[in-house]
């Protein structure tokens, strides 16, 4: 019941932006003051979808991996350091579940590193989209389709751009998702 963007900027670093609505009782729309991004480094920037409480734990709980060091593979250093810390964390606070086939379920992230943006998919499978930018939470194929409009194939240039360009489809999400809503929040990692 959100959206979630991430947009990198080669050479830059990376823009996240998210909505604010949370669901409480019953159905119950309550807007945020949290939010659903938080920035662990400068370098390094997170933003998450289904639970807050998963985000309060990878926010407040987790003690997140030294960022890796130039020249390092940052796909490596995800899967072998993130992944690992992020299911330590989850289990020991209660937040990991067991899904369908009996294996563990986790949080479903955005994770931002310099200037690279990359998905952990509730499996903590990890992918890195070829177009530059991701989407997560049920407004994610509008999101998905402004950003394909407005990059039309290339990437952003700037990070001010990268900004303008996942508020814009954060916006659009919101014209037609009952379930995504203002204010847009933003943080920023550097290369």
């Amino acid at each position: 019941m959100t959206c979630v963007v991430g947009v990198a900027v080669p050479g830059h670093g990376c823009v996240l932006a998210a909505d604010s609505l949370g669901l409480g009782d019953a159905g119950a729309f309550l807007i945020e003051t949290q939010g659903k991004l938080f920035t662990p480094s400068s370098r390094l920037a997170v933003g998450f979808t289904r639970s807050y409480r998963e985000g309060q734990i990878m926010r407040y709980l987790m003690e997140w991996p030294p960022k890796p060091q130039e020249g390092t593979d940052v796909t490596s250093w995800i899967v072998r350091e993130v992944v690992g810390k992020l299911r330590e964390t989850l289990k020991e606070h209660g937040a990991l579940e067991k899904g369908e086939r009996g294996a563990d379920q986790g949080a479903w992230l955005i994770l931002a590193v310099r200037d690279r943006v990359f998905e952990i998919a509730p499996d903590f499978q990890v992918t890195e989209s070829a177009a530059g930018y991701v989407s997560l939470g049920s407004g994610y194929r509008y999101a998905l389709g402004a950003m394909a409009v407005q990059l039309g194939g290339r990437t952003a240039a700037t990070l001010s751009e990268a900004e303008s360009f996942a508020r814009s489809a954060i916006g659009a999400t919101e014209a037609h998702n009952t379930f995504v809503r203002s204010p847009i929040t933003c943080v920023r990692t550097m290369a």
